[in-house]
C-alpha cells in the first residue's frame, strides 16, 4: 500500500467540511488523493460512481456562481446523488423569508448533502448550528480562502500536480 492509499483508505471523520483550518495534514492528503481518482474517473467514458446512490444533495446558492454550482452540481451527480439546485434567486428568500425559514425547510426535506454559497462569513456558523445534513459551506471571494475550503483544496492539488512535473 503507498503512503497516497493511506491516506485515501482513511475515512473523513468530519462532519462538514467549512474550512481548511482544524483539518490534519492527512486529512488534506486524503482529500486530495480522492480529488485524483475523481479526475481519473472523469476522463473515463462511464463516469458515474455509485457512492451517494440514494441520497439527496442540496446546492443552495445565495449569489450567482456559475462555474462553482455546476461543478457541484456535475459531482454530486457523477457520485450517484439526487442533485436538486435551489434558486435562491426565484425562492421565498426574495419575498423576505428568513434563513431560519429556509434552514427549517431544507431540513425538513431530509437531505443528505447541503452545499451552500453566501456572501456572509456569519453564515458558515449560521448553516452549522441548524443543518442536519453534512454541509459544504462556500463564502465569497470577498472572503478569504478560510471559508473557501473546496476552492482552496484544488488550487492545492492544482499545486501538488504541478510540482510533480
Amino acid at each position: 500500500m503507498t503512503a497516497s492509499n493511506t491516506h485515501r483508505d482513511s475515512p473523513y471523520p468530519h462532519r462538514h467540511l467549512l474550512g481548511i483550518e482544524g483539518l490534519h495534514p492527512h486529512e488534506i492528503l486524503g482529500l486530495l488523493d480522492r480529488a485524483e481518482e475523481a479526475v481519473e474517473v472523469s476522463r473515463q467514458i462511464s463516469k458515474r460512481r455509485l457512492v451517494l446512490q440514494g441520497r439527496t444533495q442540496i446546492n443552495l446558492f445565495f449569489e450567482n456562481s456559475t462555474r462553482t454550482q455546476s461543478s457541484f452540481e456535475l459531482a454530486g451527480k457523477r457520485l450517484g446523488a439526487d442533485v436538486m439546485n435551489m434558486a435562491v434567486s426565484q425562492s421565498s428568500v426574495k419575498k423576505g423569508e428568513t434563513l431560519i425559514d429556509t434552514a427549517a425547510t431544507l431540513n425538513a426535506m431530509h437531505p443528505d448533502l447541503l452545499v451552500v454559497r453566501h456572501h456572509a462569513a456569519g453564515a458558515v456558523h449560521f448553516w452549522r448550528a441548524r443543518s442536519a445534513a453534512p454541509l459544504s459551506m462556500q463564502a465569497t471571494a470577498r472572503m478569504n480562502t478560510r471559508h473557501r475550503p473546496c476552492s482552496t483544496l484544488l488550487q492545492s492539488g492544482d499545486t501538488r500536480e504541478r510540482s510533480r512535473g
